[in-house]
């Protein structure tokens, strides 16, 4: 339905969508599903991807990120009438957990690579204030780890015996508030029949990754049967990395069910401070290396300028229609919409973070099963489907060069076009089992 959980939710799914819907259900919820995701981004072409000696080497970037399958399970447990317990864990089927820097010149769909390679575990506590009021708190639960090698190598015509090798990883959890409240509005005022307000807040999600390294060698060169050379030199640092990074963000929702229980609808605004962001990319912070007898030497990295993403607001839509009630099944149809404007600048300087505004058109159908079996609670089945449809941009470089002329030397992430193009489409797709009891 677009998106559009804020007002909408309720139990299982309310310790991600807002955590004061835990306690919106009459009973308590368990629920399992899976989903999944592909992207289809077309290849930039004819970008600089690198030098053969003074030779530019001119090839097309395939962009397709990895596709993506996971399972969800959730539950909402009430505590008495007044007060709830719920949490939703996600789990990709690949893998636990990545960490995976990007090439901020090389053409990527920067924010779709690792948005679903990660566990994250929310967890909410909800209470009914007052008839009209409901109020919840949670919290995100997500890792982020450090990495630390060293390494002492011998070489050369001398065995020291000496060399030695370290490797160290920790996985650390971190936790990021969520907050919600929702209002059922019929209880203030019988003008507002069937209607409710929602509002939910979930922080920065910003998991750096520390990354420490000493690698340093010793080499032994013989010269002539009594003499030889010894060389000795040390590269040791460390490499500040973002691993992940989703904006924090506030919701503000309204939703209508009419008195019949056939029809409901729903709507959302959402504000993502994305002027915060993060890019995973590299920047090591290097110790002074030191050759001799060379001396100290300079190591040239080339860093990107600052991301300059800006804050967006997006909405969306979303409609539910079901059959009447019957002593067996009922069927349900899902509708909705909802527009994402990209935070992205565009890309007009060296750097190629590639994205464009984007059109999310959602469908899903629901079974409810009233009577599973004497010793079974009601049962419902749903899915969903998603197209997202990145609308299309096409950035002009600022600063021109010319591919074929190899002394203009353009810079690796170059299109040889003199522009970069944004666009394609995701498709994601899930379903789910609920029981209620």
């Amino acid at each position: 339905m677009g998106g559009v959980g804020t007002a909408l939710t309720h139990s299982a799914t309310a310790a991600y969508y807002n955590p004061a819907a835990i306690v919106g259900g009459e009973g308590n919820t368990l629920l399992l599903g899976v989903t999944g995701a592909r992207t289809f981004f077309p290849a930039s072409t004819d970008v600089v991807v690198g030098y053969d000696g003074e030779t530019p080497l001119v090839s097309d970037v395939a962009n397709d990120t990895d596709p993506v399958a996971g399972i969800t399970m959730a539950a909402a447990i009430r505590l008495g009438s007044r007060l709830g317990v719920g949490l939703l864990l996600y789990h990709p089927g690949q893998r636990t957990l990545r960490v995976r820097s990007q090439d901020p010149f090389i053409p990527t769909y920067t924010l779709y690579d690792n948005a679903q390679q990660r566990f994250t575990l929310n967890v909410g506590l909800g209470v009914r204030a007052v008839s009209w009021l409901r109020a919840g708190v949670g919290a995100s639960i997500l890792t982020t780890n450090r990495f630390d090698q060293s390494f002492d190598l011998a070489a050369g015509a001398e065995d020291s015996q000496d060399s030695r090798g370290f490797l160290g990883l920790d996985v650390v959890p971190v936790a990021v508030p969520t907050a919600g409240i929702s209002i059922d509005l019929a209880r203030l005022s019988s003008a507002l029949e069937s209607m409710s307000l929602g509002m939910a807040f979930r922080g920065q999600v910003e998991l750096p990754v520390a990354i420490a390294f000493v690698n340093g060698a010793e080499v032994v060169v013989s010269a002539g049967p009594s003499s030889e050379f010894r060389l000795r030199t040390v590269l040791a640092g460390n490499i500040p990395l973002t691993g992940h990074f989703a904006p924090a963000k506030l919701s503000v929702g309204w939703s209508w069910d009419d008195l019949s229980h056939r029809w409901s609808t729903a709507a959302s605004v959402t504000w993502l401070q994305w002027s915060r962001f993060r890019a995973p990319d590299l920047d090591p912070l290097f110790d002074p290396l030191v050759l001799e007898p060379l001396g100290e030497l300079t190591i040239n990295w080339r860093r990107p300028p600052a991301e300059n993403f800006r804050d967006i607001l997006m909405g969306g839509v979303g409609v539910e229609w079901r059959t009447a009630r019957g002593n067996f099944a009922r069927w349900a149809i899902r509708g909705g919409y909802a527009f994402e404007p990209t935070p992205a600048p565009r890309q007009t300087g060296e750097t190629n973070r590639l994205d464009a505004n984007k059109h999310i058109l959602t469908a899903g159908a629901g079974l409810e099963l009233a009577n599973t079996g004497p010793s079974w609670p009601p049962l419902k089945i749903d899915w969903y489907a998603q197209l997202h449809v990145l609308s299309g941009d096409t950035a002009s470089k600022r600063v021109r060069y010319d591919c074929a002329d190899a002394s203009e030397r353009p810079p690796v992430g170059y299109p040889c076009v003199g522009e970069i193009g944004s666009s394609g489409q995701i498709i994601a797709t899930g379903a789910s089992l609920t029981l209620e009891f």
